[in-house]
Parts: C-alpha cells; sequence; structure tokens
C-alpha cells in the first residue's frame, strides 16, 4: 500500500521519536487523558534510531511537507536532533531551551530512566512482579555485572534484555503514572489532541509524497480520517536478536548496553 504523505500535513505536530518504546509509553499516556482524536491531530514517528533524525526531518519539515514537527530523545541522541535541527534550517547551534523552543525535547538520560524515576521503585517491581517477570529480574540482579549499581540501573537494565520488553514495560509504566507526575519531556511534547486507537499495518510498506518515495518500514498507523496518525520504523539490516528497540548480536548493541545473557 502506498501512504501518501501528504496527510499528514493537516496533523497539529509530527513528534518523532526513537523507537516504538516511545510510541507505546505516549500511547498510553494520551489514552490515560482521554486525549480523543480529531481534525488537527498528533503524528508520533518512530525513527528506528536517532541517527535517522535529519532524514525524517527532512521529508516532513519545511523543505519536505511542510508539517510543524516536535521531538522526543534521549540525552545521548540529543546531537543528532541538534544537526537534524540545524540541517533543516530551524536553527544554529541550538541550546536545549532552543530546541524546546521548537518543540524538541530531551530526557534526562532516556525514557526508560524518566518512567522509573516517576513510578518508583518499589512500584516498578510490584509491576515487574504482575507481569510474572520478578524471579527472572531477581536472578538477573545477582549477575556480578549488577553488583554495586543501584536498584533503579538494575530495573532499567533489565528492561533491555528480552525482545520487546522495553515497549511492553514502557507502556506499562506509562500507565502506573500519576497523571500529576508525567515526567516533563514527556509532557511537554503530548499536545492536547492525542489518541492511541491505531490499526495495524505490516512492516516494510512503501510511503511517500508527490513523486518523492521513502522506503520505511511501518508498525502502524492511526486511521486517516481520526487526524492523528502513528509510524513505527525499525532499523534495518543484521540477523542478531533484537533488544528492546535495537537490534543487537550477542552481548554487543547498537547505542545502549545491553547484558550479555538472556532472563
Amino acid at each position: 500500500m502506498n501512504i501518501d504523505l501528504a496527510s499528514v500535513a493537516p496533523a497539529q505536530a509530527v513528534v518523532l521519536v526513537e523507537g516504538m518504546s516511545d510510541v507505546a509509553a505516549l500511547e498510553a499516556l494520551a489514552e490515560r487523558r482521554g486525549q480523543m482524536p480529531g481534525s488537527g491531530g498528533i503524528c508520533v514517528v518512530a525513527m528506528g534510531g536517532a541517527a535517522n533524525a535529519s532524514r525524517f526531518l527532512d521529508l516532513l519539515g519545511p523543505h519536505g511537507i511542510g508539517a510543524r514537527v516536535a521531538g522526543l530523545c534521549d540525552a545521548g541522541a540529543e546531537g543528532y536532533f541538534r544537526l537534524a535541527l540545524e540541517r533543516a534550517g530551524l536553527g544554529s547551534s541550538v541550546s536545549r531551551a532552543g530546541m524546546e523552543a521548537l518543540g524538541f525535547h530531551v530526557c534526562t538520560a532516556d525514557l526508560e530512566d524518566e518512567l522509573i524515576r516517576a513510578v518508583g521503585h518499589a512500584a516498578v517491581e510490584q509491576i515487574i512482579q504482575a507481569q510474572g517477570e520478578l524471579r527472572s529480574f531477581r536472578t538477573f540482579q545477582k549477575q556480578p555485572a549488577q553488583q554495586g549499581r543501584s536498584s533503579g540501573e538494575q530495573l532499567h537494565r533489565f528492561m533491555g534484555t528480552r525482545s520487546g520488553r522495553k515497549a511492553q514495560y514502557a507502556r506499562l509504566l506509562a500507565g502506573a503514572l500519576d497523571l500529576n507526575r508525567i515526567p516533563r519531556p514527556l509532557d511537554r511534547v503530548l499536545a492536547p489532541r492525542v489518541t492511541s486507537s491505531v490499526t495495524a499495518i505490516p512492516f516494510g510498506r512503501r510511503i511517500g509524497i508527490a513523486d518523492r518515495f521513502m522506503q520505511c518500514p511501518i508498525h502502524t498507523l492511526a486511521a486517516a480520517e481520526s487526524g492523528v496518525f502513528v509510524f513505527g520504523a525499525t532499523e534495518r539490516g543484521g540477523t542478531g536478536r533484537h533488544e528492546g528497540d535495537r537490534e543487537v548480536s550477542g552481548s554487543r548493541s547498537r547505542g545502549k548496553e545491553v547484558e550479555p545473557q538472556r532472563f
């Protein structure tokens, strides 16, 4: 199926995020807030890594379809977003405050850190227990590599030790947040009219605008008539297993540390 990106143009904003765990968290928060879809909604785009920010901003921003683009990223990815903003002509030597003024928000460390701190360590462990994974977490904590690390660091790393676990817990932790204590970057990047209602679309679809087409693996797309669109992309290439939003092989990952043993 060809999806004309011109349909994104009426959106209130296109929010660029790194991976599907970010989409899961924003979707869950929007659903809890009761933010219904409507004309001029929000388009949340999972880019498959911050290194793709320039490509997505070029396609969707002022040199592409001209949508108002915002974003959410990890602290370690801030440089990619700064470069993308400069290349798009949206600023030069943009400061953190300048990025926020443009709608781009940076997590203190990353999404998982924001959620774990906001929910609280004890409550996160209760959520893990409810998922039947507390025993695995306790075993993980006993590993030599985890000795000397704080409980928050252990929780953070545990969520990256199995494919899909990051997105799973991103949604669960966002669902457990006190709505009066939503982490600032997540709160600011969500506009008033956001919805989590989506329709699944298989990976590997081609999307384009006019004569410009970009091959992008699509995970989900909300019904076009809602005015709210949620795209998801994964990194290309490789045959290793996936650790959350990033592909890894063995104990090495692209961009984030993972533990060598799977639980």
